[in-house]
């Protein structure tokens, strides 16, 4: 078995020209590549980066501070395809799940797994993150559904009253379990 090339504290890819600056080499047969920022604005850039050079997020999170957001990706079989990636990070859930419902009825799909609490400097800066992925190949559109509850008994009843609706759950952070499912025509 060959041995599997990974780069990990990738602080990020400079943009220069549509390629990887000297920053971070990418080896042709490279596998798996680890991003790693601390500003949102960043991140959304830098996946669509990756993408471009034929990564595919498989997952995210944020470091024990929740100041720092660290992605795995996986080379995609067909770079000449890449993906596009969109970031909706809110300090509201029901603003949370406007944006989302929007980026999909653009063709967006929230990727699982990658469901973050974002936090900044101060208690007051924080944001939920989900990131969502569009494939170059159109394909179904979905909607989004975020349930939060105090009381576990009240989470388990509105969780499944969503599931009886046709909605299945895509992913979750603490006391929140996000909702997918597909649009209705």
């Amino acid at each position: 078995m060959r041995p599997m090339a990974i780069v990990l504290g990738v602080v990020g890819l400079a943009m220069s020209g549509g390629t990887a600056s000297a920053q971070v080499k990418i080896e042709p047969d490279q596998q798996y590549l680890i991003l790693e920022v601390s500003k949102l604005a960043t991140f959304e850039d830098e996946l669509s980066e990756a993408a471009k050079l034929g990564f595919r997020i498989m997952m995210s999170t944020t470091s024990d501070n929740g100041q720092r957001i660290q992605a795995l990706l996986e080379r995609a079989a067909t770079p000449s395809t890449p993906f596009e990636y969109r970031m909706v990070a809110t300090a509201s859930t029901k603003t949370g799940d406007k944006e989302m419902n929007a980026a999909a009825a653009e063709g967006f799909r929230v990727v699982p797994h990658t469901a973050m609490l974002k936090k900044g400097l101060t208690v007051f800066n924080a944001n939920e993150v989900e990131i969502m992925e569009k494939s170059a190949t159109p394909g179904d559109f979905f909607e989004y559904l975020t349930i939060t509850a105090v009381r576990t008994g009240t989470f388990h009843r509105e969780l499944r009253t969503a599931v009886e609706q046709g909605w299945r759950v895509v992913d979750m952070t603490y006391g929140k379990v996000l909702l997918e499912r597909k649009r209705q025509p």
